[in-house]
Parts: structure tokens; C-alpha cells; sequence
């Protein structure tokens, strides 16, 4: 939330985006994904929110589960 409030819309987005990416979905609790869409909210439009964006739309288990690329799912 710091960069956001600093005006660096790009570094906020990608933050929280490699925030929610990075926990395991176990850990993915409702306080993290409302203050990931409260950030979403709140920036202007950049490359990274739309990024963030996407993630937040998919299913709490598809939200960067690691490796599901290198398995070509």
C-alpha cells in the first residue's frame, strides 16, 4: 500500500500481485484478497493492475499455483 501511496501504481500492483501469487492458497485468507482488491481499486490503470486484476478474477486454487506451467496446465 506504501507505493500507492507514494504514486507508484506499477510497483503497488506488482507487489501485492507477487503477494497473492506467492502464498500457498492455504494461507490465502479473506483480510489478504480484500486488501489485494482494495489496492486494485485504488491505483490508476497500469500493465501491472491489469495483472493483478487477473489473478484476483481466477479461483482461489488457480492463483499462481506454482509450477502448473512447467506441467503444461
Amino acid at each position: 500500500m506504501c507505493s500507492a501511496i507514494v504514486g507508484d501504481a506499477a510497483a503497488a500492483a506488482l507487489s501485492v500481485t507477487q503477494t497473492i501469487t506467492d502464498l500457498p492458497p492455504e494461507h490465502r485468507s479473506a483480510l489478504i484478497t480484500y486488501r489485494a482488491r482494495q489496492v486494485a481499486r485504488r491505483v490508476p490503470e497500469t500493465s501491472e493492475l491489469r495483472v493483478l486484476r487477473e489473478v484476483l478474477a481466477l479461483p482461489a486454487g488457480e492463483r499462481g499455483d506454482k509450477g502448473a506451467d512447467q506441467r503444461g496446465d
